[in-house]
């Protein structure tokens, strides 16, 4: 991390591209907030507004005491139009959750300082330290990255400032995550490995300071699931690929993460069939082992996929997923729950089924006493202590306001300044945003070195 230490191990959470955002008042009023350039919160007023349903009305359509709140609302606004059925979601709804029938209610979930209040809201340092998230996993990053390289050309991406205010943002103390850049390309290819110089080249090019660089990359390409235990070259071909992904974080100071399947080591999980790979990096000699193990090794840190969602299941598939031999290795291991709907199976998820399902706590509660026990023990037979939890995925139902699953919504975020030009430093005190603007002109010379700006 940029600034200050790296937080401890804690929680993971998978960031993809789309949430579910069923508006709601506090969603709206906040966004004019937010445009109308002020400080972002919600006044009684606004919200007053919206529920005496001023909110969209036109010029001369007064409010309460003589307000003209509807005209002054609307300027205010400037892009928000009143709702149709087209464009505003019906509700906070499991019906709803829906991405195909209902495209009005997902939206980007970082992509404004809004959206990135709910994201920062759900890993801040407010929420007990056991189950902070410490680790989140950004998606919808690759376009802009790709752009990443020296000359004046480069780093002019559509959404590379959103980019770096959202890094920024990250390594606020309030917010203090670790940000991976997450690859999901998922091709035969396993083309997430030629993606990771890229992220390289950001945090060369593109970041004008450490606060706006990635502490990793994350791949998460799930063919092995259809080539494990084959024999024609295809397993070792992803663990070639994984190590090719490998040397280039390397290269460039990243951490790397990869996203396995529990039952990746096994050929027959019923019968004890181990999966077992002879295979080693280039110059080393060859090793058989679990498949894995093979992954583990390479990975800085892994994440498996348990599908799951009872506390027992989900701590005997993950030491199947070789827990152990990752507490051994000294390697982060997080439990992956679902909190997204399933079509396949309702018990793969936290996701509150419509019509209710046999198994499960559905709830975030329950997502949290699962990871609870499944670390600790409980009704858990054979506990995995050494694993975390990790939530996939932000906005699936996680954080959406959804009956039992809260709106986590957390202050606006203060991010530090970097530096515009070789030489200058901005004093760590001092915010991007908000009312201490004026201080953004307090700048303190240093050397030159622009790896030493916070």
């Amino acid at each position: 991390m940029a600034s200050g230490q790296p937080p401890a191990q804690g929680y993971l959470m998978y960031v993809w591209n789309d949430g579910f955002y069923g508006k709601n008042k506090l969603d709206i009023a906040v966004a004019v907030k937010e445009q109308e350039g002020g400080p972002i919160g919600v006044d009684h007023t606004l919200k007053e507004d919206y529920q005496n349903n001023n909110f969209f009305k036109g010029q001369g359509d007064k409010g309460q005491e003589g307000n003209n709140n509807g005209d002054r609302i609307r300027k205010r606004g400037r892009n928000l139009q009143p709702p149709t059925s087209s464009t505003w979601c019906p509700g906070t709804d499991p019906a709803y959750f829906d991405e195909t029938a209902y495209p009005q209610c997902f939206d980007e979930n970082w992509d404004s300082k809004v959206k990135r209040r709910h994201l920062w809201g759900a890993v801040r340092t407010s929420v007990p330290s056991e189950r902070r998230v410490t680790h989140i996993l950004l998606s919808r990053i690759s376009d802009i990255v790709a752009d990443a390289g020296p000359g004046s050309f480069a780093c002019q991406a559509v959404g590379t400032d959103t980019l770096r205010a959202t890094l920024r943002e990250a390594r606020a103390p309030t917010v203090n995550v670790q940000v991976y850049a997450l690859f999901s390309i998922d091709d035969e290819a396993f083309s997430e490995a030629d993606k990771v110089p890229d992220v390289v080249a950001w945090n060369q090019y593109c970041a004008n300071c450490p606060n706006e660089r990635f502490d990793g990359v994350a791949i998460n390409n799930e063919r092995f699931t259809t080539k494990k235990c084959n024999a024609d070259g295809s397993e070792e071909f992803i663990l070639d690929r994984l190590w090719d992904a490998r040397l280039a974080a390397d290269a460039g100071g990243l951490k790397l993460h990869m996203s396995i399947g529990w039952h990746w080591g096994w050929c027959s999980v019923g019968d004890g069939v181990l999966n077992n790979i002879e295979w080693a990096p280039p110059g080393s000699p060859s090793v058989v082992k679990p498949a894995n193990e093979h992954f583990i090794d390479i990975a800085d840190s892994v994440d498996v996929q348990v599908s799951w969602n009872t506390a027992s299941t989900m701590a005997t598939r993950a030491t199947k997923a070789g827990a152990a031999y990752a507490a051994t290795e000294g390697k982060p291991f997080w439990v992956l729950a679902y909190t997204n709907p399933s079509s396949e199976d309702c018990r793969f998820t936290f996701f509150p089924t419509v019509g209710g399902c046999s198994t499960g706590d559905r709830t975030m509660e329950g997502l949290w006493n699962a990871f609870d026990q499944m670390v600790d023990g409980g009704f858990v037979a054979d506990p995995v202590p050494a694993a975390r939890g990790g939530i996939h995925y932000f906005r699936g139902v996680y954080g959406t306001g959804l009956s039992d699953w809260p709106n986590l919504y957390g202050p606006n975020v203060i991010p530090y300044l970097c530096a515009q030009k070789e030489g200058i430093k901005i004093s760590s005190s001092q915010p991007l945003f908000g009312r201490d603007r004026k201080h953004e002109q307090e700048e303190i010379a240093v050397g030159g070195d622009k790896g030493n700006i916070p």
